[in-house]
């Protein structure tokens, strides 16, 4: 699963990188190295010819939802299911996104410690990872709240390399899948279910970190120092 990730890129890099362009509020998102549930986060996403730098709420609210609440339990979704689960088919149809990050923590149990240990997992050569991403637009009902964006990290059962530390790992899109990933008039089914997998030769590395990461209020560069040797399990 992926349910906290660093993402400190700025958002104009990130449109350079990319080949899009910043929407308005895209430089209101502050640089995080704790990103939770809830918060706001920088996606990328085609609006006819235009990819665009969109700032949305990590937790997808379904458009039918009544509440906002339901977005903290969907800030993932599975790849097995994403296509005819009624909470994100409609996304997987026609809202899909990018979801850039420089690194995620994931979560062990180790002998005689306390606390679960933390590790940070990061693309191999220092790349943004970027996961497939699906959003949703939700308007409130009553008409007393704001319009809100929002989106999710789909997730797929974990390589060999990941399934040391968890049976779930994010979907992470190498560069050539773009494209085709974002491009909001292709539903093909079969062809988008295709890039949904573990082994997209995007490869990483992950070390651990301090239990500090465990609160999500906890902030800054030191979360992502390494603790002992990079890859060493226990």
């Amino acid at each position: 699963m992926c349910g906290r990730f660093v993402a400190t890129t700025s958002p104009y890099d990130l449109a350079n990188y990319f080949g899009a362009v910043l929407t308005p509020a895209a430089d209101e998102v502050r640089p995080s190295y704790n990103v939770a549930p809830t918060q706001p986060v920088l996606t990328i996403s085609q609006e006819e010819e235009e990819r665009r730098v969109v700032p949305r709420r990590w937790g997808l609210i379904p458009s039918w939802s009544k509440d906002l609440s339901v977005g903290s339990k969907m800030i993932n979704a599975r790849a097995e299911t994403v296509a005819e689960k009624p909470s994100f088919r409609s996304a997987f149809r026609r809202r899909r996104c990018l979801i850039p990050a420089d690194g995620f923590y994931e979560w062990t149990t180790e002998p005689a410690q306390a606390k679960r240990q933390p590790w940070f997992i990061h693309d191999s050569i220092n790349r943004p990872l970027v996961f497939a991403g699906l959003w949703e637009h939700w308007k409130d009902a009553h008409g007393t709240g704001p319009d809100i964006e929002t989106c999710t990290i789909i997730t797929v059962d974990a390589g060999p390399k990941m399934a040391v530390l968890h049976h779930r790992q994010p979907v992470f899109l190498a560069e050539d899948s773009w494209e085709i990933w974002l491009d909001h008039t292709n539903d093909n089914t079969d062809e988008l279910q295709a890039l949904l997998v573990a082994d997209s030769g995007v490869e990483v590395d992950y070390f651990r970190v301090s239990t500090a990461v465990n609160s999500a209020r906890s902030q800054g560069s030191s979360l992502i120092d390494p603790i002992g040797e990079p890859g060493a399990l226990f």
